[in-house]
């Protein structure tokens, strides 16, 4: 691999940091779509039940009017029932906002140490870059170098290599020879 253990690491603990986060925000969905979908809907039981719409009732002011059971009495058990359930639900919905809300703030942030990584990274590799271009430009130059040496000096690559064996095969015999003098 191109990066380092550590680098590994941290891009290994960001993206289980990320699943996490989304895993939240899916059962925080879950869990609202299953309260809500149970239960009666207790917005259209109220709309149906409580309140009628009546445009044709004379309003004053040009406003029109409400009428029901309502009408400035108090409201009955069932319909105090109703609106308690929506207060519910609404705060229900709020919570489940909330927590959806935190999700992407935390999900934000992954995604931002993320785009710090890669350009860290993305820094690393210019660098390497660089550093690789230098090393293979300098060793042109020395393969350059070598064959105008090796072109002044009349022999070809292949006979400096004979030339090398001869001498390392010369300095065994002489170490051999030196061995049998010895003893």
């Amino acid at each position: 691999s191109k990066f380092t253990p550590e680098e590994l690491e941290v891009q290994s603990e960001l993206v289980k940091r990320l699943y996490v986060e989304i895993e939240k925000v899916k059962e925080a969905q879950m869990k609202g779509y299953a309260r809500g979908h149970g239960t009666p809907d207790a917005a259209a039981a109220l709309n149906t039940k409580a309140l009628a719409y009546d445009p044709s009732a004379g309003s004053s002011g040009g406003a029109p009017s409400w009428a029901g059971t309502g009408g400035g009495v108090a409201l009955t058990g069932d319909q105090q029932q109703q609106m308690l359930q929506l207060e519910e639900r609404d705060a229900d919905f709020d919570l489940q906002l909330d927590e959806i809300g935190e999700g992407i703030l935390d999900l934000a942030e992954i995604a931002q140490q993320q785009g710090e990584e890669v350009a860290l990274q993305g820094q690393m590799l210019d660098k390497v870059d660089k550093k690789l271009d230098k090393n293979l430009e300098r060793m042109t130059n020395v393969n350059t170098k070598m064959k105008e040496t090796l072109e002044e000096v009349g022999r070809s690559s292949d006979k400096l290599m004979v030339d090398i064996m001869c001498i390392v095969l010369a300095i065994g015999f002489g170490a051999v020879l030196y061995n049998f003098a010895k003893k």
